[in-house]
């Protein structure tokens, strides 16, 4: 027992002095160390990570059902963030008509897994897909 308390008070010992070092060292590498207690390092890290910068161009297919007067095609592939290309002018006109056209883009590197989704029913990606042909089946006969 008289072991175990001893490499115990060891351990908090050097963790205590590892802190310690940390938190000096920005002052010996000529800098200061601007993080406060609460943010921690890791915090500072993960807030620049989820920044509006950190969000890469991605490359994003739509697989849902061609749409009528040449307005979106199956297997159209755009880049680009998620929000631009929902924003651009071509897909503001469609998401008017078809709103769930929004939920039918996915990453490329999960085309085959969203198709498969499509193809087994059952899923949400179904249900969106079956819900925008029919409304482009209605749209066709319209007009």
């Amino acid at each position: 027992m008289a072991r175990v308390a001893k490499n115990k008070a060891e351990d908090l010992e050097a963790a205590q002095t590892a802190q310690g070092t940390a938190q000096d060292a920005p002052e010996a590498a000529g800098g200061t160390d601007t993080t406060t207690e609460a943010e921690g390092p890791q915090n500072g890290q993960q807030a620049a990570k989820d920044t509006p910068q950190a969000v890469e161009a991605e490359k994003l297919v739509y697989v849902g059902p061609q749409l009528p007067r040449g307005r979106l095609k199956t297997n159209r592939i755009f880049e680009g963030t998620r929000e631009q290309i929902l924003a651009s002018p071509e897909m503001a006109e469609v998401l008017k008509r078809y709103p769930l056209v929004k939920n039918m883009l996915v990453p490329v590197s999960k085309l085959a897994e969203a198709k498969q989704k499509i193809a087994a029913g059952g899923n949400a990606l179904h249900k969106f897909y079956a819900d925008i042909a029919s409304l482009a089946a209605t749209e066709g006969l319209e007009g």
